[in-house]
């Protein structure tokens, strides 16, 4: 739906052990780069787009669904956002089968360069929707001495959280 039919290739789908990639014709549409591509939309093809929303189930609903469904499901499924390349005449795609860290790991890299962390700011990082799991990462950092609560007289629900002071400097 989205490849440059101007140029004379097919959409390229290469399976791999790790990974798999889609090379599809042409550059990134009209105003599209790598650093907006999932904030922006641009139909190259609006009449492919017209005719498959008119399908009984289209697969997505509107111009710009799709990515943004691609990224969510990745990070849904515990893996590393899609690498997307702009190749001369060809735009690439790899998708890793790599998990991204754990909620953990995400929380001491965070607290690496931030001095504190909210069980809201874990879920905005990580993707993760479920307060309870980063909860249970949070109680499972302290009982393992990493990270303290900043001020205990507050309501849980308000609670946020640093590295200890001997973390720090084992790191």
């Amino acid at each position: 739906m989205h490849r440059d039919y101007s140029v004379n290739d097919d959409i390229h789908v290469r399976i791999y052990d790790n990974r798999v990639e889609i090379q599809s014709p042409g550059r990134l549409p009209g105003y599209v780069t790598l650093k907006n591509i999932i904030d922006e939309r641009y139909s190259r093809n609006p009449n492919i787009v017209r005719m498959l929303h008119k399908l009984p189930n289209p697969p997505n609903h509107d111009i710009g669904e799709g990515l943004n469904t691609a990224y969510n499901a990745m990070r849904k499924a515990g893996l590393v956002e899609p690498e997307i390349r702009e190749l001369e005449n060809a735009v690439l795609v790899i998708v890793e089968h790599r998990r991204i860290a754990s909620l953990e790991d995400a929380i001491i890299e965070y607290l690496e360069d931030n001095d504190t962390v909210t069980n809201k700011i874990v879920r905005q990082l990580t993707g993760e929707d479920s307060e309870n799991k980063v909860k249970k990462a949070l109680q499972k950092l302290r009982r393992d001495g990493v990270i303290e609560v900043v001020d205990s007289s507050v309501s849980v629900y308000k609670y946020s959280y640093r590295l200890k002071k001997w973390a720090l400097l084992n790191r």
